[in-house]
Parts: C-alpha cells; structure tokens; sequence
C-alpha cells in the first residue's frame, strides 16, 4: 500500500485494544509481509512492549525497517510511537 492509503493522523490509536482493532480492520488490505508483522504484534504483545525494535524483527523474520514502515502505516510517526503503547498496556496491565 502507498502513503496515501496510510491510516489517516486522527484515528491513531493511543491505546492497546485501539491498536488491535485498527489492525484488525486493516488486516485483509495489509500485504503478506504486514500481515506477517500484524499477527506478531497481536499475538506477542509484551514482546512489542519489551524488546529492541532488532529483536522483534528478528522474531519476526522481517528487517527492523519493516516494522517502522508498518508503523508509520497505521499512523504512527516511528516504531518507538506505537511501542509506547504497548508499553503502556503493559504498565497498566493488572498483576497476574
């Protein structure tokens, strides 16, 4: 997908279950390689939350500007914007 296609500015998500909606509704329009990291992203979310942007490229199997372009795709500015709000989530996350 072009820039132009990009989730537009004001519906980025600033919160977890934001993100897993928007990328749910994106899901089936994302290419293969974006479907590849989205499922990632959902499925390993203290992974996004805790580890370099190499390492979750690494366990990805994409190249750490991958997952800044997917980023910057659902409207994000960088990868470290949209892995705050994994972070978040999981600061705020209930004991246990």
């Amino acid at each position: 997908m072009s820039k132009s296609q990009a989730v537009p500015a004001k519906a980025v998500p600033q919160n977890y279950e934001g993100v897993v909606n928007l990328i749910a509704r994106e899901y089936a329009r994302l290419s293969q390689g974006y479907q590849q990291i989205a499922r990632f992203f959902t499925q390993n979310p203290n992974a996004i939350a805790l580890e370099s942007i190499n390492g979750i490229a690494l366990k990805c199997g994409v190249h750490p500007s991958s997952l800044v372009r997917f980023s910057q795709h659902l409207g994000y500015t960088c990868f470290k914007q949209l892995q705050a709000v994994f972070q978040t989530r999981l600061a705020t996350a209930a004991p246990g």
